[in-house]
């Protein structure tokens, strides 16, 4: 089992995303929005997402994603 590690990235200058990996393999991401506060999102499996800001649905089904649009 591979250790954890984070890649953090800004979305549209304000959201910032933390992608959750395991050795290569992406697990999910940490979304953060103003405001709102941060919500755990995993790649794979039907999950309720809370309604997120576009930019960020789009960034997230761009790498694999399964967030409703």
């Amino acid at each position: 089992m591979s250790a954890l590690s984070y890649r953090d990235e800004v979305v549209g200058g304000k959201y910032r995303v933390r992608l959750v990996y395991s050795g290569d393999q992406l697990l999910g991401a940490i979304v953060e929005v103003p405001g709102r506060g941060s919500y755990y999102i995993p790649r794979f499996g039907d999950v309720v997402v809370p309604r997120l800001p576009k930019k960020i649905r789009v960034y997230l089904q761009r790498l694999g994603f399964h967030v409703p649009s």
